[in-house]
């Protein structure tokens, strides 16, 4: 496992150097936003998305908003699995190519699943930051106001869930974020390295298939809290003002 990741991260390494160079020279010539990598966001990325749209950006803003935006499918869930297939073909036609990107866009479909799972037990986190299990970015976080606590009690909240709120903005739960996007972006980078299919099997073989149980894990917990969330949720009030309870 130690070394899926340090030679993911020396494949990164090199990307870096690479884009790095040509935003110094795209500066030196005067040209409008030439960076096309954040590297220490892509280092330190607490959530799948937040590495995505740090790496290669000018291709990924050019698939977002030329392919994803335009598709003519409602489903979002197509559309993003058709935008990971297209940037798979973008790379070339081996195996290793379409195994990466489909497990990044498992990565994202379990993301955005905790994501939910978080936003049924807890309302947004104060001050929260890219980590995964945050109920919105860092634009859609709530923000105190003059005159309230960081979790406003008039929504009524459990003590539970404000403990619970607070802790999913704790650096603790970015690390552990970070640590599993890393995880998985590792096992599922190797396939991009050794691009054979034969070849990344008996390569994901010889660690256990760890990355396969990295992806169940939190999406089983996080499809339980969905379901949990829904079976406690109170049945809506009546025209009377009173509340229907099944028999």
């Amino acid at each position: 496992v130690a070394y899926f990741y340090l030679s993911s991260y020396q494949q990164r390494f090199r990307f870096h150097a690479c884009w790095l160079l040509m935003e110094a020279a795209g500066a030196l010539a005067r040209f409008p936003h030439p960076a096309n990598v954040r590297p220490l966001t892509c280092e330190t990325a607490g959530s799948p998305s937040s590495l995505i749209t740090s790496w290669n950006v000018s291709v990924h803003r050019f698939l977002r908003d030329y392919v994803h935006r335009r598709l003519p499918m409602r489903s979002r869930t197509s559309r993003k699995l058709v935008t990971y297939a297209l940037s798979a073909a973008w790379h070339g036609l081996r195996p290793g190519y379409y195994l990466f990107f489909l497990g990044l866009f498992a990565m994202v479909g379990v993301e955005e699943l905790v994501r939910a799972a978080a936003a049924s037990v807890a309302p947004p986190p104060p001050n929260a930051t890219d980590t995964l299990v945050a109920a919105g970015g860092k634009h859609n976080a709530r923000r105190p106001t003059a005159g309230t606590t960081d979790v406003d009690a008039s929504a009524g909240p459990s003590r539970i869930r404000i403990l619970m709120a607070r802790g999913l903005a704790h650096p603790l739960t970015h690390l552990l974020c970070h640590l599993w996007t890393m995880g998985c972006l590792s096992y599922f980078g190797a396939a991009f390295n050794v691009l054979g299919f034969r070849a990344t099997m008996e390569l994901w073989r010889s660690v256990g298939f760890y990355g396969l149980w990295m992806l169940a894990a939190p999406a089983a917990v996080a499809a339980a809290v969905i379901a949990g969330a829904a079976g406690g949720a109170e049945p809506p009030p009546t025209a009377n003002g009173h509340r229907q309870h099944q028999a």
